[in-house]
C-alpha cells in the first residue's frame, strides 16, 4: 500500500512536470523544418531555411525581479531566429546597426493597434519610412505593417496581447524575409 501512496505521488508529480513544460511550449511554439506553428497564439509561418532558430529563448524573458513566468511578463519573445550572416549588421540609418535576423514578440499593453504601431514607428524605428504604416488583412486578422528598407513590422492583436513579427534583413536575404511574412497564416 504504502508504494503504491508513493507510486501515485511521484506519477503525480511527473505528470505536472510534463504539464508544465507542455504550458511554456505552447507559448513558444514548435518549429518543423521550416514551418513555425503557434498554437498558443493561433498562427503559423514559413521561416528563411538557412536561418536558425535561437534554442534558449527562455533566457531572453525575463523582469527585473528575474521572473520568467510568461503569463505575468509584459513582454516575451516567443521566436528569435538568426540569419547565417548575423555577425554582419545592417545599416538602418545614420545612426543605427542592426543584426539580420526574425523576432517574434507578445506584449501586454492596452493600447490600441495603432497606437503600439505608431510608437514603434517613433520609438524603434527613429528613422525616415517611405512606406509609411499600412493595413493589411491575413485570414480575418486586421494587421498593421511598417515596412522599409531594412526592416518589416507585422502588428497584431491575438487574445490579450499584441503580436510583433519582426525582421532586419540584408539586400541577400530581403526576398526570403518578404516571402516568409507573406506566409503568415493565422487561424
Amino acid at each position: 500500500m504504502k508504494n503504491k501512496i508513493l507510486f501515485l505521488i511521484f506519477l503525480v508529480f511527473i505528470i505536472s512536470l510534463v504539464g508544465c513544460k507542455k504550458s511554456t511550449d505552447s507559448w513558444y511554439g514548435k518549429m518543423d523544418n521550416i514551418k513555425y506553428t503557434n498554437e498558443k497564439f493561433g498562427f503559423s509561418m514559413e521561416t528563411p531555411k538557412d536561418w536558425t532558430a535561437q534554442e534558449d529563448i527562455d533566457e531572453a524573458n525575463f523582469d527585473n525581479d528575474g521572473n520568467t513566468n510568461l503569463e505575468n511578463l509584459d513582454e516575451c519573445c516567443i521566436l528569435s531566429m538568426a540569419a547565417p550572416s548575423s555577425n554582419e549588421a545592417v545599416k538602418v540609418n545614420e545612426k543605427t546597426l542592426i543584426l539580420e535576423g526574425l523576432n517574434i514578440r507578445a506584449v501586454k499593453t492596452k493600447k490600441s493597434l495603432e497606437e503600439y504601431a505608431n510608437d514603434i514607428y517613433k520609438t524603434e524605428l527613429e528613422c525616415k519610412i517611405e512606406n509609411e504604416v499600412y493595413d493589411k488583412v491575413i485570414g480575418d486578422k486586421r494587421v498593421k505593417v511598417i515596412e522599409n528598407d531594412y526592416q518589416i513590422y507585422y502588428i497584431t492583436e491575438s487574445e490579450d496581447r499584441t503580436l510583433v513579427f519582426y525582421s532586419c534583413y540584408s539586400d541577400k536575404s530581403k526576398d526570403k524575409v518578404l516571402k516568409s511574412f507573406e506566409s503568415l497564416k493565422f487561424y
